[in-house]
């Protein structure tokens, strides 16, 4: 929509913006209103313009008391200098040696009287409300490597955030039409239910739907993208598409895990421990390869693995912690993958006798 990037002086000289403001009707207010809901940047702009339309409508019905090159003029130092006084003076000021003294003061009378009773209005409260709308605020939550975070959305929704996770979303999610949110990391939501308002999750190419539900949702990277749904209904879909060919349709303990290479989602039920033990302090490890297990480790408990020596990452690794040391974990890791280790301040250090130095 062209008026998304429209500054003040192009909401001034747009004819259908003025024919709007000057004689509104049930089609064009429900336009402007939807504009203004949709675009709630877009507000103060907007009743600045109409304030410039309305003060610049001189004169009473038939009277022209000024030309169309000088309304153009004035509009233009109006634009440039703000609706202030300075904006009259600077407007009667361009035209002084056109006009005598009794065309000044008509002049200065057709301004300053609508700019008066627009400014009794404002401070009455009578501005319309749409015009007292703040720009919406971004806000961003974060859960660092090694803690986990929990939240309310303005609408209630819960969320529980993994390590290494952050969450994006407008102050005024509350009221829009559709509630939109974007994850990095994984997330569980527990969404509150608004037929009306769906509730959509961005993570990179990709959109999760709901009106209200429980999923989580593992967005670390984009090749390991899955949804997994506990309660409710949730629709998954590939570039904002929604197609059938591009879009999987979840239900209770079940989930999506999207094959990058042919550029479809797999579905499948879930582990429960294996996908939201996380929420619980639960650490679940089925047949995992090495690799698998120390990305998980790496945010879980914020530390970085060096290896000074040569792992068989093919080896399968299974077990379940709740609450462990990070220690406890290793000491199980060891006999299958065939390693010693130590731990210094933030780092793992994998060795075997005969390299450790």
């Amino acid at each position: 929509m062209k008026y998304s990037s429209y500054k003040l002086e192009d909401f001034v000289r747009d004819e259908q913006f003025k024919n709007w403001v000057k004689a509104p009707t049930g089609e064009s207010d429900l336009f402007w209103k939807s504009f203004i809901e949709t675009h709630p940047q877009k507000a103060n702009e907007i009743y600045k313009a109409r304030m410039i339309i309305q003060e610049m409508t001189f004169g009473h019905a038939g009277e022209n008391l000024v030309s169309a090159d000088d309304k153009d003029q004035i509009w233009q130092n109006i634009i440039r200098q703000g609706t202030t006084q300075n904006t009259i003076k600077s407007g009667i000021d361009s035209f002084r040696n056109k006009r005598d003294n009794l065309y000044l003061l008509k002049f200065a009378a057709a301004l300053l009287l609508p700019l008066i009773a627009g400014l009794l209005l404002f401070h009455q409260n009578l501005m319309p409300e749409w015009a007292e709308t703040e720009a919406p605020k971004k806000i961003i939550k974060t859960a660092p490597k090694g803690q986990k975070l929990t939240i309310q959305l303005p609408d209630r929704t819960m969320v529980n955030l993994n390590a290494g996770s952050s969450i994006e979303y407008m102050d005024n999610l509350k009221n829009a039409k559709v509630r939109k949110v974007s994850l990095l990391g994984e997330a569980f939501f527990d969404v509150t239910k608004d037929r009306e308002k769906p509730f959509v999750v961005h993570t990179w190419d990709f959109n999760t739907k709901v009106l209200g539900t429980s999923f989580n949702i593992n967005a670390y990277s984009k090749s390991l993208f899955s949804v997994a749904v506990l309660t409710g209904k949730v629709q998954v879909s590939l570039n904002d598409s929604f197609s059938d060919e591009k879009t999987v349709l979840l239900n209770p303990t079940e989930q999506a895990v999207f094959n990058e290479k042919d550029l479809k989602f797999e579905k499948t039920n879930f582990n429960y421990y294996a996908v939201l033990g996380w929420k619980d302090g639960i650490l679940d490890f089925k047949n995992a390869d090495f690799n698998t297990i120390v990305r998980r480790l790496e945010i879980w408990y914020d530390v970085k693995f060096v290896l000074k020596k040569e792992i068989n990452t093919t080896g399968d690794f299974t077990g379940r912690y709740q609450n462990k040391s990070l220690e406890t974990i290793l000491e199980g890791m060891k006999f299958v993958f065939d390693f010693n280790f130590k731990i210094e301040n933030k780092t793992i250090i994998i060795y075997d006798e005969e390299n450790l130095k």
